[in-house]
């Protein structure tokens, strides 16, 4: 008989679509067969208390790592586990963020369906039947099925989607976010030094939005916010258009050769590790990088020179997962972005702030539990 599979499970308590009664189920599940599965499920509300609950386990890293959330969840959990551990164990990604495309990818989330079943409090979400095929393998003594996805790491930041230009853009207008403010933003950071910058960032995210939220996102905002911004492409001199389509000030080295002098000038650079953005509805998907997954020993990026209006019209490719006209799909093992000033990008739906930004993969792809 072999020793019990042992999880740490960690939810995050602000995660956009988490639901208490779905928590203390999946820990009912994860309890199941306590000779086969042991661990721990814990809530958590801030960065300060994931940090802490890692360095509580440092001495012992499980075997599975649950986490309970979004897209940015996952990005600061992956993060700090390799930090405190040296390595990643495999995964177990339970979907209950705002965003979950990656929970979308591998099968594990319904989108809006899940949020509607929280609701109700019926016991058939993809994140309790996840805990439940988790706990019914282990009782068997039965390998988990599991599915690899390379790791981005972006000056340490650990994610599977990052991007620049106007991607940080599109995303500020997603939370809410004036124009004014964004550029309120830029020239706080102009001023400050770069270890000043998270600080920054922090302070200027927990205002609220002129919806009288700190952040607003969900399924039907997202599809809002998608039709505003095919709209206001429709008008090229609109004050949202020029917002979203203002040149990326950097240089752009791939494996040490500067490319950006080859091609128009850059609206937005998008690296991901598997190419799709799931609007939170499932069904609902676009294919940024057809090609994302396929070689997950290479950084694939795609080069955007285009303005708004020449993406929007080329949406029903994005949708049918085709590559785009006019955009530069490369790859690399490393991406360099070197900026005269602070420049904003994305890891995730999180931002963060450098004058030069290294991104390569993580030494290895990580192994996530994906039986459906």
């Amino acid at each position: 008989m072999r020793q019990p599979l042992r999880h740490l499970t960690i939810i995050n308590q602000t995660a956009g679509s988490y639901s208490a009664w779905e928590v203390k189920e999946i820990e009912k599940q994860l309890k199941r067969f306590p000779s086969s599965l042991t661990g721990e499920v814990v809530v958590t509300s801030s960065l300060s208390e994931l940090e802490a609950t890692l360095i509580r386990h440092q001495g012992e890293c499980p075997d599975l790592l649950g986490l309970g959330g979004g897209d940015d969840t996952a990005s600061w959990v992956l993060t700090m586990a390799e930090r405190v551990w040296g390595r990643i164990p495999e995964i177990a990604y339970f979907s209950m963020g705002r965003v979950n495309s990656l929970t979308a990818f591998l099968g594990l989330s319904d989108g809006l369906a899940d949020k509607i079943k929280k609701v109700g409090k019926m016991p058939s979400t993809k994140a309790l039947q996840l805990a439940r095929y988790i706990s019914d393998r282990a009782s068997f003594e039965q390998e988990l099925q599991t599915r690899e996805v390379a790791l981005l790491d972006i000056n340490g930041r650990k994610g599977f989607n990052i991007g620049l230009g106007a991607v940080p853009r599109i995303l500020w207008t997603y939370f809410g976010r004036s124009i004014r403010d964004y550029q309120a933003l830029e020239q706080s950071l102009s001023e400050a030094a770069p270890e000043n910058y998270p600080g920054l960032l922090e302070e200027r995210l927990q205002r609220k939005n002129h919806y009288g939220f700190v952040r607003n996102l969900g399924a039907v905002y997202a599809l809002g916010t998608a039709l505003q911004t095919i709209m206001a492409s429709a008008n090229p001199y609109s004050a949202l258009t020029r917002f979203y389509q203002q040149p990326l000030p950097a240089k752009i080295y791939l494996d040490g050769r500067r490319v950006d002098g080859e091609m128009p000038p850059l609206t937005a650079i998008f690296v991901s590790s598997y190419g799709e953005l799931n609007l939170g509805v499932k069904g609902i998907t676009l294919t940024l990088n057809p090609e994302a997954a396929n070689n997950p020993r290479k950084v694939r990026a795609v080069l955007c020179p285009e303005p708004v209006l020449g993406v929007v019209r080329q949406l029903p490719k994005l949708a049918r997962g085709e590559k785009l006209d006019k955009v530069y799909y490369m790859t690399a093992r490393e991406m360099r972005i070197e900026a005269d000033g602070p420049i904003l990008a994305t890891v995730e739906d999180g931002f963060i702030a450098a004058r030069e930004f290294t991104v390569t993969l993580y030494k290895h792809p990580l192994r996530f539990v994906a039986p459906f």
